[in-house]
């Protein structure tokens, strides 16, 4: 299941001719964001088998490149490869519905914070690990100036919050139940790979959490305005 993303399209509007023709051919299933179908309100979007692979299916290559670890799927037990990737496009529909709300509160901020969240959980969904997290998709959890004064362990939003910070909240516990997920399966993969997977579920969700707390923020800001 492959996501074209606001990112994807700015580059296909780079790099080809796709203003020219204003014809986007994918394969059948592919999920546009809503990020994205705002570049494509004037291009036909086409879904057919491709004998080569479709351009955006191809990840961009990070400013500072490692290599990854990518496990053989057929290796594992046929348990862990079932239950990871439900778990997996169970968050990755939870983002997608958070950028609809995103979208609708006119909040391309958030949207565009949530297409990086989308590239860890397809990197997840195929078993893909790196050393670094926050180098490889340059994303930072500590970034926000409130992340030392709101600790997950000791803070919890209400109601009051707002729609959008509630709706982050609830993605962050997906992403825990996902860490719980990837612990429960400790035998199936090499102790290197299963760390790396453990902390990358842990750094996902810690940016995640800073999110919310960005957007409460704004919330509030707003109110006292």
């Amino acid at each position: 299941m492959a996501i074209l993303t606001e990112n994807n399209i700015r580059k296909l509007l780079r790099t080809t001719n796709l203003k020219e023709t204003k014809v986007l051919v994918l394969e059948p299933g592919t999920i546009i964001t809503p990020s994205a179908k705002s570049y494509l309100t004037d291009v036909k979007v086409i879904y057919e088998e491709q004998s080569e692979p479709v351009p955006v299916e191809k990840a961009e290559e990070p400013v500072v490149c490692q290599a990854p670890i990518i496990r053989d799927e057929s290796l594992l037990h046929p348990q862990f490869s079932l239950n990871w990737k439900i778990k997996v496009e169970q968050v990755i529909g939870e983002v997608l519905y958070g950028q609809q709300i995103s979208l609708q509160q006119q909040n391309r901020g958030l949207i565009t914070e949530l297409d990086s969240v989308l590239n860890v959980l397809q990197d997840f969904r195929q078993l893909r690990f790196y050393e670094n997290d926050s180098v490889h998709y340059q994303m930072d959890p500590g970034k926000y100036p409130l992340a030392d004064f709101y600790s997950a362990d000791t803070f919890l939003p209400n109601y009051t919050d707002g729609e959008v910070a509630l709706m982050v909240y609830r993605l962050y516990t997906q992403i825990r139940n996902l860490q719980v997920e990837a612990s429960s399966f400790q035998t199936c993969l090499p102790f290197e790979e299963y760390y790396r997977l453990i902390k990358a579920c842990r750094f996902l969700a810690d940016f995640v959490w800073m999110l919310m707390i960005q957007e409460i923020g704004e919330s509030n800001k707003g109110r006292s305005v």
